[in-house]
């Protein structure tokens, strides 16, 4: 092979060097012949601006008033039914249209402790105290409690933690705070977390003295951890229900039984009812289900129960949050007569929005209705990690129509979603027909 190669004569050398010009060439003139479906498949998917003004369908006007500094808001039946489902689609603009960073929780109950990275030195002693110095790093995470290893078996010890930006000043952060270990048969307490307001700095100091009662010597501290603790109490909000049908007699295990069907008029997360009925005592099973097409699916069963005597007029379910726009409620009745509706409403676990108020210039107003946009992940929302029980409170107005939304504004993947398959099927037929005749020209010829 290596002797015929050098043994080629110029006149074949131009030939060959010409066929794969020729391959070369052919090869453009399919891709070029494919580049439009290409494009086509492209601008399906690409669309328009997704953050564009006119993409937002709805918008309700936030009551800020001047002075406000956090702010709170809930959200309401109409945004919660008219926005996506992970409520990405949420923004919150000023009167100069600037779009303002919030906060969003979801009041479910919270107890969680993320331990952070941090580093520990400068052990020292003086007289019964002892001190150590940790470093978190310049990364600005917030933190509010220190966990303090200490030996000992019975003890109650006075602790101070101190923070630092720089590590020259050092502001304290709580005092008056102790670490306690008490231990009898049956009986044991013991304590070595200390919380404090929550903070960015990058330097703790903590400050541990002996406990003055039975010890002499300053205590030895083994370790010491980092902690941004974050806990919330759940609340719900308690949403009426948009209609409810009349009762239908059916039949529930071959027994008497009543079914309520109840439209909750959108799609809405839903973690509960409450019932209130004419009746004045009754204990009966009852079974929730989500209506299906094809099999409806149970949520919740059990009795449902009152009191002759009971102050509360009403009867909670509670079952897993679910998405759902209407619910059936089945009453096994057998010889009694059929409970009386008097007023259901949903529970929903409230859905809070948190933000300053002086980022921006009132009139502040909620826009949503956008299933394309993008969902936010503002910074701000990590300076806020639980909700803001001293927030001022404000309310929403009506649902509006935004008057700048334009439906032909929307990408082509929303007006048309079948021309994207067909996009896509052209363009899979394109490619195979490329990779065709890239093969036929690189196989040799016989």
């Amino acid at each position: 092979m290596q002797q015929r190669r050098h043994s080629q004569t110029p006149e074949s050398r131009r030939a060959s060097g010409a066929g794969c010009r020729a391959k070369r060439s052919r090869w453009r003139r399919i891709l070029a012949r494919q580049a439009p479906i290409l494009s086509l498949v492209a601008c399906a998917a690409a669309g328009q601006d997704l953050e564009s003004p006119s993409r937002w369908q709805f918008v309700k006007s936030v009551g800020v008033e001047p002075g406000m500094e956090m702010v709170a808001l809930e959200l309401d039946r109409e945004i919660l039914g008219n926005s996506r489902e992970d409520l990405g689609d949420l923004r919150l603009r000023d009167a100069d249209d600037r779009e303002i960073p919030y906060a969003l929780h979801v009041r479910r109950k919270i107890d969680r402790r993320e331990v952070l990275t941090a580093r520990s030195f400068d052990q020292a002693t003086r007289g019964q105290t002892t001190e150590i110095t940790i470093d978190l790093g310049d990364h600005g995470t917030s933190h509010n409690e220190v966990e303090v290893s200490t030996g000992g078996d019975s003890f109650r010890r006075p602790v101070r933690v101190f923070g630092s930006d720089t590590g020259d000043n050092w502001p304290l952060l709580v005092e008056n705070a102790f670490l306690f270990r008490f231990e009898s048969p049956g009986f044991d307490v013991d304590e070595a977390s200390v919380r404090y307001p929550e903070s960015r700095r990058r330097f703790l100091r903590v400050e541990v003295d002996a406990d003055s009662a039975n010890e002499d010597e300053a205590p030895a501290i083994a370790s010491v951890s980092v902690r941004l603790a974050v806990e919330a109490r759940a609340r719900d909000s308690e949403i009426p229900l948009f209609g409810i049908a009349g009762r239908e007699a059916t039949r529930e295990r071959g027994r008497p039984a009543s079914k309520y069907t109840l439209d909750l008029g959108a799609n809405l997360p839903v973690r509960g009812l409450r019932v209130d009925t004419l009746n004045a005592a009754f204990s009966r099973p009852y079974r929730l289900e989500v209506p299906g097409d094809l099999r409806p699916r149970t949520v919740s069963t059990g009795k449902l129960t009152r009191e002759a005597e009971a102050d509360e007029q009403f009867t909670t379910i509670e079952f897993p949050e679910a998405l759902v726009s209407r619910l059936s409620l089945i009453v096994t009745d057998d010889r009694n007569p059929p409970l009386k509706l008097a007023r259901v409403s949903i529970l929903v676990a409230a859905r809070e929005i948190f933000f300053d108020a002086t980022a921006g210039t009132p009139p502040f107003r909620l826009e949503f209705g956008n299933s394309a946009a993008q969902s936010p992940h503002y910074d701000f929302a990590a300076r806020v990690p639980a909700p803001l029980e001293d927030a001022q409170r404000v309310t929403l107005g009506r649902l509006q129509a935004n008057p700048a939304y334009d439906p032909s504004g929307a990408p082509l993947s929303d007006r048309a979603p079948w021309l994207v398959y067909v996009a896509l099927g052209f363009a899979c037929g394109a490619l195979l027909m490329i990779l065709h005749r890239i093969d036929d020209l690189l196989s040799p010829r016989r």
